[in-house]
């Protein structure tokens, strides 16, 4: 039972006096999970679904939470969270940061067929257009940046053969998924699947995101070649520039690319940036 954190029906009474959604009729924990803990909760106006998170922390749940209120707003069949008396969708219960969420109608299919894997397609794809107007954002916590760190510990128990071989998956998958883990180039991404003219009325914030993308693409090389050298912009922000150990510049962008053997050029046209940025900058 994913009941990790015990609620009694006097401690979520006195927390209830946060919310104006009634008086506490039932408390019942939920079997299923396997994370967080669950419990149905009826009041006198209304059933509910409360959550403890036990992982996430309460500066990763605005996200999640407020992904959840936009995609209710728009019409998706998804829990919302109820929103306190002083304005939080989340607050602390036994130690945890805990919401209270609308309970939605309906049970667990555990073999469907083609008609509601039909159905569940349609619903994602008005998700994934509801979303597109979310302003959001949150790195993937297991994405391209925690693989990296992950691959480096992983080193001391893996044999030459293996080292390659995760080196190698990590080079793939570095060429396919560019923009995971940077918020100018997800923000580039997307703003390139909405048409050219959106590019248009913001010229200088995007400009601005392009030459950030770059800036960080040019560090992931020369962090790959343990380079003792780090990336920034400029005071200006105009354009990212190399300093070396001793803060002495040693390379800017606008400049030969390819000094200290850095192949970014190359790796700019693979995902797109350059053309990008020059799109952008003109």
């Amino acid at each position: 039972m994913s009941v990790y954190t015990t609620v009694t029906a006097e401690d979520l009474d006195r927390w209830l006096g946060h919310y104006r959604v009634g008086s506490l009729v039932d408390l019942k924990g939920i079997a299923a999970g396997i994370e967080n803990t669950n419990y149905f909760v009826t009041t006198t106006s209304a059933r509910f679904v409360l959550t403890l998170f036990e992982k996430l922390t309460p500066a990763e749940l605005p996200f999640y939470l407020n992904l959840m209120a936009h995609l209710a707003d728009r019409g998706l069949p998804c829990p919302k969270p109820v929103v306190a008396d002083s304005g939080a969708l989340f607050t602390e219960l036994n130690g945890k940061p805990a919401a209270l969420v609308t309970r939605l109608p309906g049970r667990s299919i555990e073999r469907p067929g083609a008609h509601e894997c039909a159905g569940l397609g349609a619903l994602l794809a008005r998700m994934h257009l509801a979303g597109r107007s979310y302003g959001g954002y949150l790195d993937n916590p297991r994405g391209p940046r925690w693989w990296r760190i992950a691959a480096r510990d992983l080193q001391p128990f893996l044999d030459a053969a293996r080292r390659q071989l995760l080196a190698a998956e990590l080079d793939f998958q570095a060429g396919h998924r560019p923009f995971e883990g940077d918020a100018a180039g997800v923000e580039l991404q997307r703003r390139a699947e909405l048409g050219q003219e959106a590019f248009e009325p913001r010229h200088q914030l995007d400009a601005l995101l392009a030459r950030r993308f770059l800036a960080r693409q040019l560090q992931h090389v020369l962090d790959d070649l343990a380079h003792p050298h780090r990336v920034l912009l400029d005071d200006g922000g105009e354009l990212p520039v190399v300093l070396g150990q001793d803060g002495r510049l040693a390379q800017q962008l606008a400049g030969d690319q390819r000094q200290h053997g850095l192949s970014l050029g190359r790796q700019c046209r693979r995902i797109d940036a350059c053309a990008a940025a020059e799109r952008l900058q003109r």
